[in-house]
């Protein structure tokens, strides 16, 4: 058996880039955000993955009533140069999907102040992976292109 301690082990060099830009108009009550992402990763060991997301998010806010939207369209070539798309949720959760492969992904949340002390909140979420038989691994693995995700949240205030 050889001597474990003798053996020197060289890292791998790994290098991930990632160039982001954003861009957002407020016209009164509406918020509308652009944003792109690049993201390249190179290895030794696994060939080189690039690939890119573009967004659009629409927000809305009123005194009792807010909604927020957003559609992204995403071409990574793999998991290592994934791309996290942080979202509006609801109130004390929170969601960062990492996205790669090619598709889409979607989401709606809306939230209305019913008084002073109750307020009700929804999410809808979709993402849809082109030429995919399934989403994810595990428990969280769904068969088909498409995963959707609903949330319903009511909120009493003491």
């Amino acid at each position: 058996m050889p001597n474990l301690d003798s053996v020197l082990y060289l890292g791998e060099s790994t290098v991930r880039r990632q160039w982001q830009g954003e861009v957002k108009a407020v016209c009164g009550a509406w918020t509308f955000t652009g944003r792109g992402v690049y993201a390249i990763f190179d290895s030794e060991a696994t060939t080189r993955q690039g690939g890119g997301l573009v967004s659009l998010a629409v927000r809305y806010s009123r005194q009792r009533f807010q909604a927020s939207s957003a559609l992204a369209w995403y071409d990574v070539d793999g998991y290592y140069a994934r791309i996290y798309f942080g979202e509006s949720n609801l109130q004390y959760a929170w969601s960062m999907p990492a996205l790669y492969g090619r598709g889409w992904r979607c989401y709606a949340v809306a939230r209305y102040r019913v008084g002073e002390w109750l307020q009700v909140a929804a999410k809808y979420a979709l993402t849809w992976v082109l030429g995919a038989e399934s989403i994810g691994s595990g428990d969280s693995q769904t068969d088909g292109p498409c995963r959707q995700t609903w949330m319903l949240q009511l909120r009493w205030r003491f």
